[in-house]
């Protein structure tokens, strides 16, 4: 009714349609009277959700690949996202809506921490979108492919470990002129690898290996690859192996004998120097500048040791055509201000018996000089060697101790010991006894004592007596003990042929007899005990005739008694079987001569006589032999026994006109061998090595050491060794060898005369069958003894280090010299080496009584426990054994670094407009120090500020911002920490949602942040 306009606002609150809530919707509209109104009122769903938000990495560094989905409704969409360096890009709204999935491709062309959030935009112009995520964007640059260590033969590379989900391998490819290899590692969280077979540098010297570290995923496409690095490796190092000094204590005067082997692959050795303490003359100086020896040089010498007591050292000095040009290396020993111990044998018994302990008696004859303790250690020649304590206290007192059931006493100046030993075999041996003094310096060493001995066989006791008797009854006692060898067996003939009595092993005991026959001579009847002993099958009989008295006792037959022959008068026949002698050992198919001796025990030749041997074997064989008046004849068979057993021999004599047969029967036991292997081969002697120092000097003693091989397969006794020089000295050895062994001689020789000589080592053995190795030569040149320099002693006193080692990095190293002698030492070189191939040497005078110091530049390039060794050279110095000193250095690995935001503080009311103090705490989680360091703090309102920061190792700091928010509502605040050294980036942003109220006037902040919209990526 009223004829003005009105003004009308319809508000529609949100409502289900379709199963989906409405956005509420306001609307003004104006109404004039009389004028109908139709009014439409567009209502809108809310905004679908965002769905299947994903961020990938896409291959080969094209970029990052960001998608999502939203169904129910058509919408339009959009992106934003941080690069790395904090610039905000905001992709354009899509010029048309539409429902389902979408993607979009972020140019990766710097790798570093990239924050993206995906847009939607409804029909009503009502938006939603996600949170920031952040994603890290992985490119090859990011890996640091670095070279850590070379050798000549292998590198070692790292990088800083990709690390993400979809991660499938690494793969290291390697080019070179001399072909291409590929590595894989499927250990994401690896970060070092040893490439290993690698040429050294001389072979290629002017092409490098190239190396490339490709990440690839689980399908195996390259996600990203590394930049190309090279590697150089180094030319093969000359090295010295086995480089050792003997023995480590000496006496004054003594041979210090110094043995190395130089190991130099493709390089060219030109010289080999040994010297004694700093001369500078050598005293070993070998090989020509024209000698390879790729197989590498055995270096061995001896030099007398110095008279002056203390430390002193051997240098081995090896110079070469190829790095490291020259190489050293120096080993200590010590001169005592004790003697080595002198021995000699002092009672030797002449007989020496198998399987019978022996004793034998040595003297050391400068105990008080040489040494507190002594101890001894002999190889008596049989295989068995023997070590013990001599005198367990210090030999100054008069008297007999008893350490260990060895008799020790002192006569004198010498101090006596005895040892007693069993052989098990007889045959020659050689007796080898060296003397250990301990005193308070350390350990001496004598000189070998090489005793000669012969092993014989003590034969068994053997008693055979008549006990007691009663006419033809008789007792006897028996017995057989082992002396060398055990009693193999044992048998009594009783003479009479009615079977004797045998048994095994040792016997004592009465045995009876019962005589029912005549006595064969007038001597009665012969009782014999015959005893055979192992191992050598010998054979011992004792004898003893006895003469029943009973009734069946008849004439003796060597009685003398007529008979008519053809009508003359003679003598009656009596002949008897005496014994069988047989060699100890038997062989199996060789002739074996058997001796059989018959007497004639009548006063009247014999004529045709048959004499029979036969064996168990099947031997037979009969001799007719001619015995005169008395006479004893020994008749020889020869019997090649056919059977390897015990077997019996019989002899057994056939003449008609004897009247006594029961003595023309005998009877031996004997055992049949095989014959061994080796008996028949021939005999070959040899002296396999000679050595003695190349260079000696007059009037100094020197070992010449030789190894005397027996190449055949018998034991070989009594060979003499001969030793001879040009000047006339003459030495002699004699030694025992089994089959195939060989035995070190040695010979003492002090040269007296100048010059070059030759010396000789032979050996002397008549059944040797080959002389052509039974010798061998050496040139030894023998020079003048250098005079004595004036002293000055200077000395290393120590070696510093200054803070901790880390690899790769400068460190310095301090060298303290003492100059404690009275004169100007001028121009003293100190050397500095590590193991890692470094390398220095300066120069400098050093005043007198005066302490210095002078320090090197060392940036090490190995990890782990390494020997850093200085060395003071100054030929003039009369006390070297101070002229080196080592310290060993614990040398790190580049630490790795962790960097790490671990809070964000602000107040809990945040007013609009209002400044806002923020801060935010970093950790340094490595033990380095951090000077370059950036941390960001942005919010969404367009705020952004940097901090370059400092952080001592494991520190912790708080650094402060001032925000004034100028947007209200929910708001995200991101801290981000920046550094090219952590090797962890995945703690280095921290995001903190809060909440901006209105400011305290009522005011309103609706201010957007600021966003540039370049060409929108391409959909998928």
């Amino acid at each position: 009714g009223q004829d003005s306009e009105r003004t009308f606002t319809i508000e529609i609150p949100s409502i289900v349609v379709d199963n989906k809530n409405t956005l509420p919707v306001t609307k003004t509209i104006s109404i004039f009277p009389g004028v109908e109104n139709n009014i439409e009122i567009i209502c809108y769903w809310e905004l679908p959700q965002i769905e299947n938000f994903s961020i990938t990495q896409l291959p080969q560094e094209k970029g990052i690949l960001v998608s999502f989905d939203v169904q129910g409704q058509a919408v339009k969409r959009a992106l934003s996202y941080y690069t790395p360096d904090g610039t905000l890009i905001g992709l354009p709204w899509s010029a048309t809506s539409s429902v389902g999935g979408w993607s979009y491709t972020i140019p990766g062309k710097a790798g570093g921490f990239y924050r993206i959030k995906a847009k939607i935009q409804g029909p009503s112009g009502a938006t939603r979108e996600t949170d920031f995520v952040s994603f890290f964007y992985f490119t090859g640059k990011l890996l640091k492919l670095s070279v850590m260590l070379t050798t000549a033969n292998s590198a070692k590379i790292n990088w800083v470990p990709y690390g993400k989900a979809d991660f499938g391998k690494y793969r290291i490819e390697l080019t070179h002129p001399s072909g291409s290899r590929t590595f894989e590692i499927t250990d994401k969280n690896t970060s070092q690898y040893t490439i290993t077979g690698l040429q050294p540098a001389d072979f290629y010297s002017t092409q490098p290996y190239t190396c490339t570290l490709y990440v690839l995923n689980n399908n195996g496409e390259e996600i990203c690859h590394s930049d190309s690095i090279e590697i150089r490796t180094l030319p093969p190092e000359v090295e010295i192996q086995q480089f050792m000094v003997t023995p480590s204590l000496v006496g004054q005067g003594d041979k210090v004998n110094v043995s190395a082997k130089i190991i130099c692959p493709g390089a060219f050795t030109r010289k080999v120097y040994l010297y004694l303490d700093k001369e500078t003359t050598p005293f070993y100086n070998t090989y020509g500048s024209q000698d390879t020896h790729p197989q590498g040089i055995d270096i061995s010498a001896s030099v007398d040791a110095p008279t002056k007591s203390g430390k002193h050292f051997i240098r081995l000095v090896v110079e070469n055509d190829i790095y490291p040009g020259r190489k050293e290396d120096e080993r200590v020993f010590t001169v005592s201000s004790y003697e080595k111990p002198r021995i000699e044998k002092d009672e030797i018994p002449i007989d020496i018996f198998a399987n019978k302990p022996t004793e034998f008696s040595f003297l050391i004859l400068n105990p008080t000089q040489s040494g507190e303790k002594f101890e001894y250690n002999i190889d008596w020649g049989d295989g068995k060697i023997e070590k013990d304590i001599i005198q367990a206290q210090t030999v100054k007192t008069k008297g007999i101790s008893l350490v260990k059931e060895k008799q020790v006493e002192e006569k004198g100046q010498a101090l006596n010991f005895k040892l007693t030993h069993t052989y098990s075999q007889a045959k020659n041996y050689n007796i080898n006894l060296i003397v250990n003094s301990f005193n308070k310096e350390g350990t001496l060493v004598s000189e070998p004592l090489v005793i000669s001995i012969e092993v014989k066989i003590k034969p068994p006791i053997i008693e055979l007596s008549q006990k007691s008797s009663s006419g033809n009854q008789y007792e006897f006692s028996i017995k057989a003990k082992q002396e060398s060898y055990p009693i193999k067996s044992w048998q009594i003939d009783f003479g009479d042929g009615l079977g004797p009595q045998s048994g095994t092993g040792e016997v004592e005991k009465t045995v009876s007899h019962t005589y029912l026959g005549e006595a064969p001579t007038k001597d009665g009847f012969r009782v014999s005990f015959n005893v055979i002993t192992e191992v050598d099958n010998q054979n011992y009989t004792k004898e003893i005739y006895v003469r029943p008295t009973g009734e069946i006792i008849k004439p003796f037959a060597d009685e003398v008694e007529t008979a008519k022959i053809t009508g003359q008068e003679q003598q009656a026949v009596d002949l008897s079987l005496e014994k069988i002698q047989v060699n100890n050992e038997v062989v199996l198919g060789e002739k074996t001569p058997v001796i059989v001796q018959v007497k004639n025990n009548a006063n009247i030749q014999i004529k045709s006589c048959s004499l029979t041997l036969q064996t168990d074997d099947g031997f037979r064989e009969t001799k007719e032999i001619t015995l005169g008046p008395n006479g004893l004849v020994s008749e020889e068979f020869l019997w090649e026994p056919k059977n390897k057993e015990r077997q019996n021999i019989k002899a057994s004599l056939s003449y008609q006109q004897d009247v006594n047969r029961k003595n023309n029967l005998a009877v031996v036991t004997v055992e049949v061998k095989e014959k061994e292997v080796s008996e028949g081969k021939p005999i070959d002697l040899e002296v396999f090595e000679l050595k003695a120092p190349q260079e000696v000097v007059v009037g100094q003693s020197i070992s010449v050491n030789s190894i005397i091989r027996n190449n055949s397969e018998v034991e070989v006794e009594k060979i003499l060794v001969n030793f001879k020089t040009e000047e006339g000295f003459r030495d002699q050895r004699s030694i025992f060898l089994k089959p195939s062994a060989e035995e070190k001689v040695i010979f003492n020789w002090t040269p007296t005369k100048e010059g070059k000589q030759k010396i000789t080592v032979e050996i002397e053995y008549k059944e040797d069958k080959n002389s052509d190795n039974n010798s061998k030569t050496q040139f030894v040149e023998v020079k003048r003894k250098q005079e004595e320099r004036p002293e000055i002693d200077l000395s290393l006193e120590r070696l510093e280090t200054k803070g901790e080692i880390l690899l790769n990095e400068k460190t310095e190293l301090t060298v303290w010299i003492r100059n404690k002698s009275k004169s100007l030492a001028e121009k003293c070189a100190i050397l500095l080496e590590t193991e890692d191939g470094f390398q220095d040497k300066k120069v400098l005078d050093i005043n007198p009584n005066k302490l210095e110091r002078i320090s090197f530049s060392w940036t090490p390039r190995k990890e782990g426990r390494q020997k850093v060794t200085s060395y003071l050279e100054y030929p003039q110095d009369a006390d070297p054994k101070n002229n080196k000193i080592t310290e060993i250095v614990e040398v790190k690995g580049k630490k790795e670094v962790d960097l790490s935001i671990t809070d964000v503080r602000l107040r809990r009311i945040i007013i609009a407009g209002e400044p806002l103090d923020i801060e935010v705490s970093i950790k340094n989680d490595s033990g380095i120090e951090i000077r370059e360091a950036l941390i960001i703090l942005e919010t969404e309102d367009g705020f952004r500020e940097k901090r370059n920061i400092f952080l001592k190792p494991n520190a912790q700091e708080r650094i402060g911002f001032t925000w004034t928010p100028h947007r209200e509502g929910r708001q995200r605040i991101t801290a981000t920490l920046e550094c090219r050294e952590d090797q962890n980036p995945r703690n280095n942003s921290l995001s903190q949602e809060v909440e901006v109220r209105a400011g305290r006037g009522g005011e309103r902040f609706p201010r957007e942040p600021e966003e540039r919209f370049p060409r929108e990526p391409e959909e998928r």
